[in-house]
């Protein structure tokens, strides 16, 4: 896209415009209470991170409640004679598989998720998915977290499977993992982890990466 505006402006004679994100701080560091997914939510990363998001925003939801009213594709699971998956359901129509992982589980993606915070915040949602990082960093600025989807190590991944949907096909990595970033400086980003219940700090190019490889999936509010 940014090609296009150059190459217009260039057609029409004035300067090239390039899109200006908002000021984003050296360093920043937010204090938002640490949440575990264990042991009732074992694939319930998701829903967790929106949970501790909810409470900073001053609009506390249990994780329990937010598992149970995040949207579902219940599509079943079919494997082939090597239990490969060959077919289940869609983490971009709803969270795929048992969150509970009493069952097999897999996730749910952004726009899900997004549609479950408008529910508690009504228009105040906002969706960052497919911007750049620097949007993301430019909302810890302002003070308010992101749920961003990870990996579990926060590192890029070769091990992915695929599968078809009612909606199509489906690629997926069973490290697919959710967190709430909480800050970050020059070399790092803090996060909270829900998959332990811990704060930590992480290399932040290797995060970007791995944010990037997940869909480059974000969202805070407004």
């Amino acid at each position: 896209m940014w090609g296009a505006v150059v190459l217009a402006a260039a057609v029409l004679g004035s300067p090239p415009f390039w899109p200006v994100w908002p000021p984003v701080a050296d360093q920043v560091q937010m204090t938002v209470p640490v949440q575990c997914q264990m042991p009732e939510l074992d694939n319930g990363c998701e829903v967790v991170s929106l949970s501790m998001l909810l409470q900073h925003a001053g609009k506390p939801i249990s994780r329990m409640q937010l598992a149970d009213e995040v949207a579902k594709d219940r599509t079943e699971l079919q494997v082939d004679g090597a239990q490969r998956i060959t077919y289940w359901g869609d983490p971009n129509r709803g969270f795929v598989g048992d969150i509970t992982g009493k069952q097999k589980g897999y996730g749910v993606y952004h726009g899900p998720l997004t549609q479950l915070l408008n529910r508690h915040l009504p228009g105040r949602a906002h969706d960052l998915s497919g911007g750049q990082f620097d949007s993301v960093l430019a909302s810890l600025t302002s003070g308010r977290p992101v749920v961003v989807w990870t990996t579990s190590m926060f590192d890029t991944t070769e091990q992915w499977v695929r599968w078809n949907s009612p909606s199509g096909p489906v690629s997926a990595t069973f490290h697919e993992h959710a967190v709430l970033l909480v800050g970050f400086n020059r070399e790092t980003v803090t996060l909270n982890d829900p998959l332990d219940g811990k704060r930590k700090t992480v290399n932040r190019e290797q995060f970007r990466r791995s944010w990037e490889m997940m869909g480059k999936q974000a969202v805070t509010y407004r």
